[in-house]
């Protein structure tokens, strides 16, 4: 399971979307519109944003860890975000410590 988690959080896409939902559960606020809220800037933007529809989105939706709406663009926290809600608290925490820096359009 722990393995599981890590794989999840190994890419910077995913990481990054699933503590942007962290941080909006956070302020209360239960989904997330895609690509706006949560897409990572960058000069690929176009094609970060396909590789979260085609790749990340589907592996993430289907480990329950969000809940994807396709037709309307938009995510929630899935059934078993609360598996993977510590790890994401503790990057969260650290997060100008850790050597990675993605950051997502709105954070």
């Amino acid at each position: 399971m722990l393995n599981d988690l890590l794989t999840i959080v190994a890419n910077d896409y995913r990481r990054e979307l699933l503590i942007s939902l962290l941080e909006r559960e956070r302020d209360r606020k239960t989904e997330a519109l895609l690509p706006d809220d949560i897409a990572v800037d960058g000069a690929n933007r176009d094609a970060q944003v396909a590789e979260l529809h085609h790749c990340h989105l589907p592996m993430l939706a289907e480990g329950d860890l969000i809940e994807w709406h396709r037709d309307d663009n938009w995510i929630t926290t899935g059934s078993r975000f609360d598996d993977i809600k510590p790890l994401l608290e503790l990057l969260a925490e650290h997060d100008e410590e850790l050597p990675y820096r993605v950051r997502c359009v709105n954070r």
